[in-house]
């Protein structure tokens, strides 16, 4: 996620974390795709909201890059790699 996709909105409401899961490109896999399980809606969207609020903490960060973010069905998320740049 970069700074400039949620520095728009931040800091996020719980409806704009929502909002952003309905416009990604793997939004299927959200709902279960290919005999996987549905993943914790709710786990994203409280890591779409701690995320948009380490951005409003941390004015000095630049980017912010989570790649990918894997959310699983009971809670679990896991930012497999980050790079952060900062001011």
């Amino acid at each position: 996620t970069s700074r400039a996709q949620l520095a728009r909105d931040t800091p996020l409401t719980d409806v704009d974390a929502r909002a952003l899961q309905a416009r990604i490109r793997a939004r299927k896999a959200l709902d279960g795709h290919r005999g996987r399980p549905p993943v914790d809606r709710a786990a994203l969207t409280e890591a779409l909201l701690r995320t948009s609020q380490l951005i409003t903490d941390h004015p000095q960060i630049r980017e912010l890059d989570l790649n990918p973010l894997v959310v699983g069905p009971n809670g679990e998320v896991l930012v497999v790699d980050a790079r952060v740049r900062v001011a």
